[in-house]
């Protein structure tokens, strides 16, 4: 979940698109975001942004999305991201009062690789919206893929449960189906849904396929990314 502060008005702009074009009215000074590192989770929240032309102040070092939500919530920080479940559980004070305002989440990945609106927050469109609402078509090309490709890393895949290289089709087989059989049983009890939330969990060949397409890049994209990097944060990574 991409929200802002209440401070910033975009609560009072009647379309997505409007909501955007006023934050890019702000100087970057106004715009500030807490992070860990630019190398980060927090590289797939500023290229999203970049692609909507909100250019943002950044400050590095912080210890997760907890230090990032006080400093928001202190007004340090007029800009911020929680998963969602997080957002709704553990910020809901802030909800309530008006202070946070969302502005999109990242989506659900589905079999297919398509992205869907996240089904804990339907009201709450996607990136892909938003890109759309600015530009004016379905998003595509070099800088669409890399923010793709750092976004499936950080949130999806970041949630990915794994075994070694090799293993035996006998251990995968043992694997999936004790997962499956825990995901049934847990998904019976009150905070098994709490945890998991309203979300289906992807499995076996459908998973390895979101895997890979999340962790492969043509080169352009990662020419365009390591440029990024680069310009914004002076740090040289290889674009393979």
């Amino acid at each position: 979940m991409q929200y802002v502060r209440s401070d910033l008005g975009i609560q009072n702009e009647p379309t997505l698109k409007a909501k955007i074009e006023k934050l890019r009215s702000y100087p970057q000074s106004k715009l500030v975001f807490g992070g860990k590192t630019p190398t980060s989770g927090g590289l797939a929240l500023r290229t999203a942004l970049t692609l909507l032309g909100i250019e943002v102040t950044s400050v590095w070092g912080l210890g997760g999305n907890g230090p990032m939500a006080l400093g928001f919530e202190r007004g340090e920080f007029t800009m911020s991201y929680d998963n969602t479940l997080s957002f709704l559980n553990n910020r809901a004070h802030m909800i309530k009062s008006g202070m946070a305002v969302p502005l999109y989440t990242f989506g659900v990945v589905n079999e297919d690789g398509s992205i869907s609106r996240d089904p804990a927050t339907p009201d709450v469109p996607t990136f892909n919206e938003a890109y759309k609402a600015v530009h004016g078509k379905e998003p595509s090309g070099t800088t669409y893929e890399a923010w793709k490709s750092v976004m499936s890393v950080s949130v999806p895949l970041s949630q990915s449960w794994n075994l070694m290289r090799g293993s035996s089709p006998e251990i995968i087989k043992v694997w999936r189906t004790a997962a499956r059989k825990v995901y049934a049983e847990v998904m019976q009890s009150p905070k098994g849904k709490k945890v998991f939330g309203p979300y289906q969990n992807i499995m076996s060949d459908a998973a390895i396929k979101i895997r890979d397409n999340g962790t492969t890049l043509d080169k352009a994209s990662a020419k365009w990314l390591a440029g990024y990097v680069k310009e914004r944060y002076n740090i040289a990574i290889a674009a393979k």
